[in-house]
């Protein structure tokens, strides 16, 4: 039982910080790791449900296991993308306020 629970509660922080783990790098200038996985849950959070409605609305189907995935894989996938494309956020070298 506590085995299960484990392999759910890991399967359950893979689906919600992985996603937008490279976003939060490309888009976030802080090298804190608590707020990095903070915004990694909030991009992951906001941008997977949309991408598998989307997915299901072109598929023509309900969200199957196969579409949940693809929109996660789809957000990483991006995020990895541009992270190579452009790098991570430098911070501004001057101070915003």
């Amino acid at each position: 039982m506590f085995t299960d629970l484990l392999r759910g509660l890991l399967a359950a922080m893979a689906a919600g910080v992985l996603p937008g783990y490279f976003w939060a790098v490309v888009l976030s200038p802080r090298a804190d790791l608590a707020e990095r996985l903070t915004w990694s849950s909030i991009l992951s959070v906001a941008s997977v449900p949309v991408i598998a409605l989307a997915l299901a609305k072109l598929a023509g189907t309900g969200i199957t296991l196969w579409a949940a995935l693809a929109s996660m894989a789809l957000v990483a996938g991006s995020g990895a993308v541009a992270l190579v494309v452009r790098g991570p956020a430098r911070a501004p070298s001057y101070p915003l306020l």
